[in-house]
């Protein structure tokens, strides 16, 4: 006798795969026929936005591009100058178990920079590319199973009773902003533009009648030359957004989310009264995931004590609970000044690869010696958690605060980086899908005792049912007060 369970089955997407990937770039550069030739390397950052993406023919493929702005030193160490140059990439994975219509998303981040200048007027550029993708697929997910009603199956069943999370929904959405942004007052006036930083910052995200309401900034940190001056300066500036994502349907309780940059483009204009002004475009991915509770009811095991009973199992992953964590990594550390050392200029930072539990940043110091000479230090810069480690997931970090201050004869250098993640906390569970009972060879109960006493130890009341052809609420019954030994155990159909 084969028996299937009857099943309440919600919508949900299922994570098929999870992938990391890094691709490693070589680029080089010969220096425009503008600029001086290169004595030292002071500053390398990398831009890194994605261009396309793809899953096809159990293929996922990733197009990008990586921009690279170099600072360096002439060769007379008396200015500094500056250019940019671009190579892009591609990725693929081979995806046995998916298909076209399923959901692809990335995280992309760069790390391991190193660059080296082969001659005055050519530079090597080493970046490496880290890439996770995962894949999602609409599924329908039992929530609850139950005996077909009004069979009359002698049969007994363990079910089990928790609380999962579902994610409902995986969307996307292309972001744009643009506008003419003001130079605060009492900055200095820009001739050159040299370098950017852009990051992506959430303040709010609050789901109202299925979609999600996100508000942020767009945070820039602009490194130009100044009027009459060949050592850069830097100026931050805060573009506000906010953006309504449709999250496809109306059972989300919360949502998780991050930036893809796409591309951007900054520029230096005049106003109509000479005013300095900058032309800013941003273009970003923004990737969703939206999740619920749900109580959920499964059948962990079954018997009967009439016939043998055999069971179909599958075993499956589920997910508990998903907290939002905060991380914050901070490093306070002394360098100390070398002898010719007259002036601190400016000062660069780059993240480099971080975790929960550990990180990087990569410092670069402009300073002037005492002959009136410009020369650059370079300190990698180890960063520690501030509270104990958490194992999380999709972690997407940003360098908050960063202060260098000159002390006697070092630098005093404070640096935080923080980041937000997912700590998720999963469980494997043994589900009985279906049963099947043998008619033929029915037990003959009449060779079992009525009443067994079990001296028990460390046996459940399942353990002791199934075991002695009894069943878990008949012993309780019996037995006014549990655990005790021996332990009464009635002979049940």
């Amino acid at each position: 006798m084969d028996i299937q369970f009857n099943e309440t089955t919600v919508q949900a997407c299922q994570e098929l795969a999870r992938l990391t990937k890094t691709v490693q770039l070589t680029m080089e550069s010969v220096v425009p026929d503008t600029k001086d030739d290169i004595g030292r390397i002071l500053s390398v950052r990398p831009e890194v936005y994605l261009k396309s993406k793809e899953l096809r023919n159990r293929c996922a493929s990733i197009g990008g591009e990586a921009v690279v702005t170099v600072l360096y030193i002439n060769e007379t160490e008396s200015a500094v100058s500056s250019f940019s140059f671009s190579q892009s990439f591609q990725q693929e994975y081979e995806l046995v178990a998916a298909e076209d219509d399923d959901l692809l998303q990335i995280r992309l981040c760069s790390s391991g920079l190193q660059a080296r200048a082969l001659n005055p007027r050519k530079l090597s550029v080493d970046l490496e590319i880290s890439s996770e993708l995962s894949v999602h697929r609409s599924c329908r997910c039992t929530i609850s199973e139950q005996l077909p009603a009004d069979t009359g199956v002698p049969v007994h069943l363990q079910s089990i009773e928790t609380n999962a999370v579902l994610y409902t929904g995986v969307c996307e959405k292309s972001i744009s902003l643009n506008d003419q942004l003001q130079f605060p007052e009492g900055s200095q006036t820009p001739t050159e533009m040299i370098g950017k930083e852009v990051n992506y910052c959430l303040r709010e995200k609050e789901i109202v009648g299925g979609r999600l309401l996100i508000k942020g900034d767009v945070n820039l940190t602009l490194y130009f030359f100044p009027e009459g001056s060949s050592i850069p300066a830097s100026c931050q500036f805060q573009l506000p957004f906010s953006q309504l994502i449709d999250l496809g349907g109306d059972d989300a309780e919360e949502a998780e989310l991050w930036f893809l940059p796409t591309s951007d483009y900054v520029n230096l204009i005049e106003s109509i009264d000479g005013r300095k002004l900058l032309d800013a475009e941003f273009h970003a991915l923004v990737q969703v995931r939206s999740r619920r509770k749900q109580p959920i009811q499964y059948i962990s095991d079954a018997y009967s004590n009439q016939m043998p009973c055999e069971c179909q199992c599958s075993e499956q992953m589920l997910t508990e609970a998903v907290v939002d964590r905060r991380l914050r990594l901070t490093a306070d550390e002394s360098i100390e000044m070398p002898e010719e050392f007259q002036e601190l200029l400016s000062y660069y930072a780059e993240l480099g690869p971080c975790t929960a539990s550990q990180g990087s940043v990569v410092l670069d110091l402009l300073c002037r010696s005492k002959d009136e000479k410009l020369f650059a230090m370079r300190r990698n810069i180890a960063l520690s958690p501030e509270s104990d480690p958490m194992d999380v997931s999709g972690v997407s970090f940003t360098l908050k605060d960063l202060a260098v201050r000159q002390n006697g004869g070092s630098f005093n250098v404070r640096i935080s980086v923080e980041g937000e993640g997912q700590e998720i906390k999963q469980t494997q569970i043994r589900r009985i899908t279906a049963l099947n009972l043998d008619e033929e060879r029915a037990y003959d109960l009449s060779a079992y005792p009525s009443l067994t006493a079990v001296w028990a130890e460390t046996e459940s009341i399942w353990e002791l049912a199934k075991y002695y052809h009894s069943s878990p609420e008949a012993i309780l019954a019996l037995n006014e007060e549990l655990p005790h030994r021996p332990v009464f155990v009635p002979k049940t159909k």
